[in-house]
């Protein structure tokens, strides 16, 4: 696959970055000529105050966030945790509209 597809697109995410960079690596991998391009298309959709809105961009952002920190600990020295390990409650923030 990754020989001929060099564009992703993402319906929903997935809170785990490991599970989103591994999707992405799929379709960009090592041996790819210097002047292939990957794109990757991230879908959001769209919703009103009424309906509490959707979630795509917070869950988007807050992948970029663990790209970010992962990133970091490639390039530093050292690795300082920045997230909590209650995921659950998180999740339950945002679907309630309470996450900041």
């Amino acid at each position: 696959m990754h020989q001929t597809v060099h564009d992703a697109v993402y319906f929903e995410y997935n809170f785990n970055w490991t599970f989103m960079l591994q999707s992405r690596d799929r379709i960009n991998r090592l041996g790819l000529p210097a002047n292939q391009y990957t794109r990757y298309y991230y879908l959001m959709t769209k919703g009103d105050v009424a309906h509490m809105g959707f979630i795509d961009r917070i869950v988007y952002k807050k992948l970029k966030d663990k790209e970010k920190v992962m990133l970091d600990a490639i390039d530093g020295q050292l690795l300082v945790p920045e997230y909590t390990d209650d995921y659950l409650q998180e999740v339950k923030d945002i679907v309630m509209g309470r996450y900041k």
